[in-house]
C-alpha cells in the first residue's frame, strides 16, 4: 500500500498507527491491523518521533513499551481519533452503527452483575471491541486513569471524590447482610445488629481491615457494631467466594440471594447505601458508544 498524500492526513495516519502499537504491543502488530508492512509502520512512528522531538516509545526484544511522553500522547491521540470517528459517523447519518475500541474499568463484584448487560451490549453493536479492566482499586485511583491512562469509561461504586470526570447515576442500592445455609446451620443468626459481634464477619481490606460496620434500621438509624473474623481479603470477589463457601456473616447486594446459595440475616436491617455511577471524561461526553453503553446499563436497573 502507498502512503497517503497531504500533511493533514499523513499526521492522522501517524496519530492512528501509533495507537495501534501502543494496543497491539509491537509495529509487527500493529501493522497487521492496518494492513500495513513494518516498514511503513516503522517509519511512520520515526516521522513522528522526529516532528515532537522526543521517544514515543521504547523497543524490547518482545514488546514495545510507551515513554512518559508516548503515554501521554496515547491517551489524547485516542480521544482526537474518537471524536473524528464521531464526525464522520454523524455527517454520513449512520448513527445506528457503532465501531471502534470502548475500554472500560468495573469493580469486581460489578462485573459478575454486569456480564448480561454486557454481552447484549456485544450483541447489539458487533462493530465495537469491549475491552474490560476488572479492578477494586479505589474510586480516585480509577478517576486518574479515566484522566491519565486512556480508559473510556468507568463503573464506580460509592462515593466519588471531587474532579474533572463527568458521573451519570446509574443506581442507587443498599448492602445487605447475608450468610450461606452451612454458616446459618453451624453459628444460627444474628437476632439484632449487635449480635454480629459474636459471629465471624468477613471483612474487606482497604487501608487497614474493617473493624466495624455500619447497620441501618428501617427509618435509617445507624449502629455502628465492632466486628472481627478470622478471614479478610483487599478482594471483593474472594470475600464473595468465601460468603458462598460458609466461613462468615458479609456484606453483599440483593442480587447476590438471587441463585439461593444465600440466605440473608438481620432483615429488618441493611447496610449503607451506595450509589453507582458511570464516569467518563468530559472529552468523551457526546462519545455514542459511551452513550450507548449508559442507556443499556440504565435500562437493565430498570428491569430489575
Amino acid at each position: 500500500m502507498t502512503e497517503p498524500e497531504g500533511a493533514g492526513l499523513r499526521d492522522l495516519d501517524e496519530l492512528r498507527t501509533f495507537v495501534q502499537i501502543v494496543d497491539s504491543g509491537s509495529m509487527t502488530a500493529a501493522g497487521r491491523v492496518l494492513g500495513q508492512t513494518t516498514n511503513v509502520i516503522s517509519r511512520r512512528l520515526a516521522r513522528l518521533e522526529e516532528r515532537l522531538g522526543v521517544p514515543l516509545a521504547q523497543r524490547t526484544t518482545r514488546r514495545l513499551q510507551p515513554t512518559e511522553e508516548g503515554r501521554r500522547l496515547y491517551v489524547r491521540a485516542r480521544r482526537i481519533l474518537d471524536e473524528v470517528a464521531n464526525a464522520e459517523a454523524e455527517i454520513r447519518g449512520v448513527a445506528e452503527e457503532l465501531t471502534g475500541e470502548l475500554r472500560l474499568s468495573v469493580p469486581t463484584l460489578a462485573a459478575r452483575q454486569l456480564r448480561g448487560s454486557l454481552t447484549s451490549f456485544l450483541e447489539d453493536h458487533p462493530g465495537v471491541d469491549l475491552r474490560l479492566f476488572v479492578t477494586d482499586r479505589p474510586s480516585s485511583a480509577v478517576l486518574s486513569d479515566i484522566a491519565e491512562q486512556g480508559l473510556d469509561a468507568a463503573v464506580l461504586i460509592g462515593p466519588v471524590p471531587p474532579s474533572s470526570v463527568v458521573t451519570r447515576l446509574l443506581s442507587r442500592g443498599h448492602a445487605i447482610f447475608a450468610a450461606a445455609p452451612a454458616y446459618i446451620e453451624a453459628r444460627g443468626t444474628p437476632k439484632k445488629p449487635r449480635d454480629l459481634s459474636d459471629h465471624e464477619c468477613l471483612c474487606y481490606i482497604g487501608d487497614r481491615v474493617q473493624t466495624e460496620w455500619s447497620v441501618f434500621d428501617s427509618k435509617g438509624r445507624e449502629t455502628v457494631v465492632p466486628v472481627r473474623g478470622r478471614f479478610a481479603s483487599s478482594d471483593s470477589r474472594v470475600l464473595a467466594n468465601a460468603l458462598l463457601d460458609g466461613q462468615g456473616i458479609g456484606l453483599t447486594s440483593s442480587h447476590a440471594l438471587e441463585d439461593d446459595q444465600l440466605q440473608r440475616v438481620l432483615p429488618k436491617y441493611q447496610g449503607p447505601t451506595f450509589d453507582v455511577r458511570l464516569g467518563y471524561a468530559a472529552s468523551r461526553r457526546g462519545s455514542r458508544r459511551i452513550e450507548a453503553l449508559a442507556t443499556l446499563l440504565e435500562a437493565a436497573r430498570d428491569k430489575r
